[in-house]
């Protein structure tokens, strides 16, 4: 199927991209918790030593740790954790934009779980 999507290069807007490497043993609830964070760009479900991979994306260094730190690090279901950065993407590296149109329908809950990323 052929699509198209409204992003921004990771390499020419100067942004962070991180990989996390986890071992767990909930996979859902991990992806669940993640699902609630704005800087969470995708998860993979690989085989090896690690069973899913996380990418994380930001504009500053400080807000993924905050963002691992609040959602990764207190979940007693995951037993290993491989903190990496992304230097530089080789080839061009697209991500999704995605605009709050209307600030009035972001919920409370919701900004709630994005101002935890951020502290």
């Amino acid at each position: 199927m052929l699509g198209f999507l409204i992003g921004v290069d990771v390499r020419k807007a100067q942004l962070f991209l991180a990989k996390i490497d986890v071992v767990t043993a909930n996979i859902e609830q991990v992806l669940s918790s993640l699902n609630k964070c704005p800087l969470y760009l995708n998860g993979f479900l690989t085989s090896g030593k690690y069973n899913l991979t996380v990418l994380l994306i930001g504009e500053n260094m400080r807000s993924i740790v905050s963002c691992v730190d609040s959602h990764l690090r207190p979940d007693p279901s995951i037993k290993e954790m491989e903190f990496n950065l992304v230097v530089t993407p080789i080839r061009d590296f697209i991500v999704p934009v995605k605009p709050i149109l209307d600030k009035k329908k972001l919920t409370p809950a919701r900004k709630t779980a994005a101002n935890a990323c951020f502290t």
